[in-house]
C-alpha cells in the first residue's frame, strides 16, 4: 500500500513543495527574509564603543553602551522602513539622511494636528514650568564701587547681565525688606536692600496660546514617531551577538 501512495501525484507535490520550503528555509537562515534581520555584531558593537570613546575620551560604561546599540537599532530600523517607503530613490545621502526623513513625515503629520484650547489647557496643565515667566526683583545696591543705585523689575538675566551670574544667583536668595552686607560681586563687596520679590507665575493663556501648539505639536510628533518606530521594529528579527 505504501508502494502505491509513492506513486501518487498528490504525494510527489506535497514532498515537493516541503523540500522547496526546508531549502528557501535553509537558504535564508530561517524564516525570516535578510532584509528583516537586524543584527548587531561584536564588531559593530566595538566601532560603536570606539566612536564613543574617541569623543569623550573614556570608555562608555554598560548603560551607555546599551543605549549606543538602541540607538543603532533605531537607526537601522527607520533607514529600512524609508528605503521601503521609496525615500531613497535617486539619492546618495548616507544612512542618517533616510532616518531624517522618515522622522519628517512623523513632523509633518504633527503639523497637521489643530488642538483644541482644552487640549492645550491639559498640555499647559503637564508642563507649566515652560510657560511661566521669570522671577524679578526690585533692589539698591550701595558700594564704593558702584555708588549707590536702584534696579526695579528685573530678571535673573537682566542682574547677570549687568553684575554676573554668580551675583544674581545670590540676589535672589537675599531676604527682603532689610540690608544685607558685603554681598560679593566683581566690581568688590556691596551691600543690598531687596525692596521687592515677584515670584515667576505662569502667564496668560492667550498670550502663549501659539507656543503652546508648537510645543504640543513637537509632543504629538515625537508619539507619533515612536508608536512607528515600535511597531515597525517588531516585523524585524533583531541579534545583539555576544563576543566569544
Amino acid at each position: 500500500m505504501f508502494k502505491r501512495y509513492l506513486h501518487e501525484p498528490l504525494v510527489h507535490f506535497l514532498v515537493l513543495g516541503g523540500l522547496i520550503f526546508l531549502l528557501y528555509a535553509y537558504l535564508n537562515d530561517g524564516f525570516t527574509p535578510e532584509e528583516e534581520k537586524i543584527v548587531i555584531s561584536p564588531a559593530k558593537i566595538d566601532q560603536l564603543s570606539y566612536v564613543w570613546k574617541k569623543k569623550y575620551l573614556r570608555k562608555p560604561t554598560p548603560q551607555e553602551l546599551q543605549q549606543l546599540i538602541d540607538e543603532e537599532i533605531y537607526a537601522q530600523v527607520m533607514s529600512r522602513e524609508a528605503q521601503k517607503l521609496g525615500l531613497d530613490k535617486d539619492d546618495e545621502v548616507i544612512r542618517r539622511r533616510l532616518v531624517q526623513k522618515i522622522r519628517f513625515i512623523s513632523a509633518n503629520l504633527s503639523t497637521l494636528l489643530e488642538p483644541s484650547d482644552e487640549e492645550l489647557k491639559m498640555y499647559l496643565k503637564a508642563h507649566p514650568e515652560a510657560f511661566m515667566s521669570p522671577e524679578r526683583i526690585s533692589f539698591t545696591i550701595k558700594g564704593d564701587s558702584v555708588g549707590e543705585k536702584f534696579h526695579a523689575d528685573m530678571s535673573a538675566w537682566d542682574v547677570s547681565r549687568l553684575y554676573g551670574h554668580a551675583f544674581a544667583q545670590t540676589l535672589f536668595t537675599l531676604p527682603e525688606g532689610v540690608w544685607s552686607r558685603d554681598v560679593a560681586m566683581p566690581y568688590g563687596k556691596v551691600d543690598v536692600y531687596i525692596r521687592e520679590k515677584k515670584a515667576a507665575q505662569l502667564l496668560p493663556f492667550d498670550q502663549i496660546k501659539n507656543r503652546l501648539k508648537s510645543a504640543w505639536q513637537k509632543h504629538e510628533e515625537e508619539k507619533l514617531e515612536r508608536a512607528f518606530y515600535e511597531k515597525a521594529k517588531k516585523s524585524y528579527e533583531i541579534t545583539v551577538e555576544e563576543r566569544p
